[in-house]
């Protein structure tokens, strides 16, 4: 009778292993109600889960993701991620496939960072931190109906080396800009909506390369702003109730074409050797001036002189904080001296194309010091 016992016991044992749940080894579930404090990691290799409806508080510190972190938050029971001012933020690099999707990211200097690893968010809200989101060198982030709201200097900052797919995402209240891209090409915006920022878009330094259609821009400061040798692709888009709409300085470039620009106070400012080419595009009711040029030609930057338009820390400036406002465009440690050719200046005359524009009823062109360089729209 003693053996049968030991069998049965042994058996239910057995019986009891083969419905219980094995944590294998690399996974993790976090759910609930979870406390941190300095740096935390998540090993390469391994896979962390975070539940819906969990949340995650921070004190000072990180978490430094090197394996794939999954937040699997719900539109019922997003996932909340929060930290004091101290904390540095989720800082996912050296993987690829981490996902964050139905959460809240609040506080922090930074709400994530993405280096040399590739992410995707959905449904997220990035909120009081001081910059959202930043992709730093080999970055890949691709960003879905998600909102950056009062972001102290920045909801997007990618740096040169990242790159961004944003689609149907909201940027509201920046301090300096919704997204700031430095320098860097591969960013490409589709129906997102910038309002109330100082800057809604800034593009900025040699390589910085922005293609942005069906978007909105509507009470900001200034609704995009280029410069400093950047080069968008701007088309299909809405300018409405901003100070100024567009903004093209220091040897800017780009294209912006069938958009509607109206309801500004200027509609473009284009100043001291920026070139952008505009087509098919409507200006309406555009308050000072539907299309102003400053500064453009070589007579005119001989009058204002290479250090106005050289000055460091000019219109934009860096969203991280820095200077960059030498001849040659390029952020410091970068150039020459760092191996690498320094970007040539351009030439101090060129072509401001508005050919084949709708400037309304009765659009007219204003003369000014040196010649025509000012329209207005009906």
């Amino acid at each position: 009778m003693k053996r049968v016992g030991t069998f049965l016991a042994a058996a239910a044992l057995l019986l009891a292993a083969a419905f219980t749940p094995v944590a294998f080894a690399g996974s993790k579930e976090i759910a609930g109600d979870r406390n941190y404090s300095g740096e935390t990691v998540l090993p390469a290799g391994e896979t962390w889960t975070v539940a819906p409806g969990a949340t995650l508080r921070f004190r000072g510190g990180r978490l430094v993701v090197r394996g794939k972190l999954v937040v699997e938050g719900s539109a019922e029971r997003p996932v909340r991620i929060s930290g004091d001012a101290d904390f540095e933020g989720i800082d996912v690099r050296g993987g690829d496939g981490s996902r964050i999707a139905n959460a809240v990211v609040s506080g922090g200097r930074r709400g994530v960072t993405v280096t040399s690893a590739r992410i995707s968010f959905h449904g997220v809200r990035f909120e009081k931190g001081t910059i959202g989101l930043e992709i730093g060198q080999y970055g890949r982030a691709e960003v879905r109906d998600c909102t950056f709201e009062s972001p102290g200097r920045a909801g997007i900052l990618v740096k040169r080396g990242g790159a961004l797919d944003i689609a149907s995402s909201r940027f509201t209240g920046a301090g300096k800009s919704g997204l700031y891209v430095y320098g860097a090409g591969g960013i490409a915006v589709r129906g997102c909506r910038f309002e109330k920022n100082e800057t809604g878009l800034q593009a900025s330094m040699y390589g910085a390369a922005v293609t942005v259609t069906d978007s909105v821009f509507a009470g900001n400061g200034t609704g995009i702003l280029v410069e400093k040798m950047a080069v968008p692709v701007i088309s299909n888009c809405e300018l409405a109730g901003n100070r100024v709409a567009l903004h093209f300085s220091r040897r800017a470039e780009g294209t912006v074409s069938n958009c509607l620009i109206g309801d500004n106070g200027d509609g473009v400012l284009v100043e001291y050797s920026s070139y952008p080419v505009f087509r098919g595009n409507r200006f309406r009711k555009n308050r000072d001036f539907a299309a102003r040029l400053n500064h453009q030609s070589s007579q005119w930057e001989g009058e204002a002189g290479e250090d106005d338009r050289d000055t460091p820390g000019g219109p934009g400036g860096s969203a991280a904080g820095g200077g960059g406002g030498r001849s040659d465009f390029r952020p410091r440690g970068e150039g020459s001296a760092a191996g690498r050719p320094v970007a040539k200046k351009g030439k101090l005359d060129g072509i401001v194309d508005f050919r084949n524009n709708d400037w309304g009823e009765g659009g007219v062109e204003k003369g000014g010091p040196g010649g025509k360089r000012a329209i207005r729209d009906a």
